[in-house]
This record gives C-alpha cells, sequence and structure tokens, in this order.
C-alpha cells in the first residue's frame, strides 16, 4: 500500500500541482475538477474524491476514490491490471472493478483506448509469425 500511495503521490504531484497546494493552504480552488467530484486531500497527501457514495456504508477505498488523470501511464497499467483482475470480463466489468479504488475520469475512453493497444499488439504479433512461417516455408 505505500509504494502505490508514493506512485499515486508523485503523479498527482506532477499534474495536480496547483491544486494540491491550495488544498493544503485551506485556500478556494477555482478549478473545474475540484468542484466537479469534490477533491480532498486525505491524510496521506492524497487526492480523492467526494460523491454520493460518501453517506454509504461502503468501505472507505470505495466512497473515495483516488483520483487519476486518464492522459497518465498509470491510468493505462491500473486499467490493464483491472482488466486481468476481472479476467477479461469487458469494459463495464473493468471499470466497475476500477471504480472501487480509483477515479479516472473519461475512464471508459482510457479502458477502449488500451483495448484498441491490446488488439493492435496482438495483430502485430499473429502478422510476424506468419511472416515467420512463409519464410521458413520457402527455405
Amino acid at each position: 500500500m505505500e509504494a502505490r500511495s508514493t506512485i499515486v503521490k508523485a503523479v498527482q504531484k506532477a499534474h495536480f500541482k496547483s491544486i494540491i497546494i491550495g488544498l493544503k493552504q485551506k485556500q478556494k480552488v477555482n478549478f473545474r475538477l475540484v468542484s466537479q467530484v469534490g477533491l480532498y486531500l486525505d491524510n496521506h497527501d492524497v487526492l480523492r474524491c467526494k460523491g454520493r457514495l460518501q453517506y454509504t456504508d461502503l468501505p472507505y477505498e470505495v466512497k473515495f476514490p483516488i483520483l487519476i488523470l486518464k492522459e497518465h501511464y498509470l491510468a493505462a497499467l491500473i486499467v490493464r491490471y483491472m482488466h486481468q483482475k476481472v479476467l477479461h470480463g469487458g469494459v463495464r466489468e473493468a471499470l466497475t472493478q476500477l471504480r472501487q479504488t480509483y477515479w479516472i475520469p473519461k475512464g471508459g475512453i482510457c479502458q477502449k483506448r488500451a483495448q484498441k493497444m491490446r488488439h493492435l499488439q496482438k495483430s502485430r504479433r499473429t502478422t510476424l509469425s506468419l511472416s515467420q512461417l512463409s519464410s521458413i516455408s520457402r527455405a
């Protein structure tokens, strides 16, 4: 958990530095994202989102997911991990699993982008294998 927290804080600090500074200094932060998802800093200085789940009896991580920028490579890694965790069950299942810990704005787009990348990698491997087979058969 500590390693994950360190990585997440480093990514958030790189992309949300002014928001983090404003929240630490208890200033009013005028960013649309802050008001949209109710950003706040937890006890470990990790940006988390408040939402309608905050009043439920769900675990803390589910009620207050960690914010990750969809353009960052970490988002792609998390999406890939969640996709594997749900045994390649599809976009909806991966997003459901993902949102139990993380909030990636427009996460569905990130998931679909990751699927396209996997499909391209798979088709490249197939093409390479077919070309290798044809060169072997000629010899």
